[in-house]
């Protein structure tokens, strides 16, 4: 009898520890240390990182992260910059402009310093050098100051003066400085008409102005003959 008894127990013990194990493989599995150690879903690094600084702005009370605003267009002011502008020149007031102290030469197309001429002299464009500071409107050419092209030198006002151009039957005077009645033969304006020049006459028969010459003693210029007779 009490063999059946003993066997008897020792069943019913053996069936609790089998559901015992059952319910502990269904729950939470717990480490020696108490500390849950339940699976979790695969999580990418990347997710995880995301969403870890997600939730640390969020407990921090941060503001949420604006998306990235798209790069605004270049005007083409700013394109131009160092782009379009050659020969050395940069973009200033809206246009390609040869920097301060700096001048364009058409002769080399590009922009050349300004040099810093020494008392006496000027600094030319033209040759892109210094040369003899020159007066009255001249400019140094050929190795000399000369007035430029179409311009003359007037004595009398002591400066260059541009040559007219002259209406028909019209021609310019220096003396004057303007136009006058186109005078013939080697006459020049003067006394509000044409006239020879002093020292000269002017000859019928040659139909043109003849020097006055100046003849050896015991003779006089004859103008018949436009030469020296005996007196």
């Amino acid at each position: 009898m009490k063999n059946v008894f003993f066997l008897s127990g020792l069943i019913l013990t053996s069936f609790m520890l089998t559901g015992c194990l059952a319910t502990g493989q269904q729950g939470s599995h717990t480490s020696s240390s108490g500390q849950d150690t339940t699976v979790q879903p695969f999580q990418s690094d990347r997710t995880a990182t995301e969403a870890e600084r997600r939730r640390v702005k969020r407990d921090r009370g941060g503001a949420p992260e604006e998306p990235a605003r798209p790069r605004e267009r270049e005007t083409p002011a700013e394109s131009a910059v160092g782009t379009n502008c050659t020969g050395g020149k940069i973009w200033m007031n809206n246009r390609c402009e040869c920097r301060s102290n700096f001048y364009w030469n058409e002769r080399l197309n590009q922009c050349r310093p300004v040099a810093t001429c020494s008392p006496g002299k000027q600094f030319d464009r033209e040759i892109d050098g210094c040369v003899a500071s020159c007066t009255g409107g001249k400019i140094w050419m050929n190795n000399r100051c000369e007035c430029r092209s179409n311009f003359y030198w007037n004595e009398r006002l002591n400066q260059c003066r541009p040559v007219a151009t002259c209406s028909p039957g019209k021609q310019f005077d220096r003396e004057i400085d303007g136009c006058v009645a186109s005078c013939t033969g080697g006459k020049i304006w003067m006394n509000n008409r044409c006239e020879c020049r002093p020292n000269f006459y002017w000859n019928e028969r040659l139909n043109q102005c003849r020097p006055v010459a100046t003849c050896p003693p015991g003779k006089r210029f004859d103008r018949e003959i436009d030469g020296c007779v005996a007196k």
